[in-house]
């Protein structure tokens, strides 16, 4: 049986002024791969779940280099 009438065909998508909370809020709670980012009602780009984990990490280890080397705990 097919389904594809009773199914959204939308791509799952976010406004440009979406937090980074909803957008990986998102991706974990609907296990999806991509999200189309939309501005002004047309698409503008796309997230993928790789890009985003590999930016997240990243940030993170920049985050972890700047508390050690900050002055704020006694060097």
């Amino acid at each position: 049986m097919d389904f594809t009438p009773f199914t959204d065909q939308a791509p799952p998508s976010v406004s440009l002024f979406s937090s980074m909370d909803l957008v990986v809020e998102l991706f974990i709670k609907l296990g999806i791969k991509y999200l189309c980012v939309v501005k002004a009602g047309e698409h503008y780009r796309m997230i993928h779940k790789k890009r985003l984990l590999s930016f997240l990490k990243e940030n993170d280890e920049k985050q972890k280099r700047n508390v050690r080397n900050s002055c704020f705990w006694g060097r």
